[in-house]
């Protein structure tokens, strides 16, 4: 049998400080994936050892903590660019997205300031990971 299924790839996961975004930290990191913790603060909610932190020491890959909000696109590219001293970006996974036929059908509109955090940041880091289809 080979090694671990993401042995050498990154991941990007936004909201990964607690909950649900954690839980696929820890998942990832299990599978050998390098992890940046991309989130508004960086202790967990719930208490305990920041997710990059643990990640490092429990599963022995490379991790950060990068301070984002998801609707903020300064703040996505800035958890993009920290991938790259992992040599780049694999995968991104958001704790809340909307699924890929909403985003098409959503990609070109405006974001305005009432729409949900969740749907801006579902638009925005589709714009970070895929330019060409924004």
């Amino acid at each position: 049998m080979s090694g671990p299924l993401l042995d050498g790839k990154t991941a990007v996961i936004t909201g990964g400080s607690s909950g649900n975004g954690r839980s696929i930290a820890e998942a990832y990191a299990a599978e050998g994936a390098d992890i940046v913790v991309a989130d508004i603060q960086e202790a967990p909610r719930e208490g305990g050892t920041p997710t990059h932190e643990l990640v490092i020491d429990e599963y022995d890959v490379d991790a950060t903590y990068v301070e984002c909000n998801v609707t903020n696109l300064d703040d996505l590219e800035a958890a993009v660019d920290a991938a790259d001293e992992f040599g780049g970006i694999d995968d991104g996974k958001q704790r809340g997205y909307l699924p890929p036929r909403d985003v098409r059908r959503h990609r070109r509109r405006r974001l305005r300031p009432d729409d949900g955090h969740q749907r801006q940041g579902s638009l925005l880091w589709r714009a970070v990971r895929c330019p060409q289809n924004g």
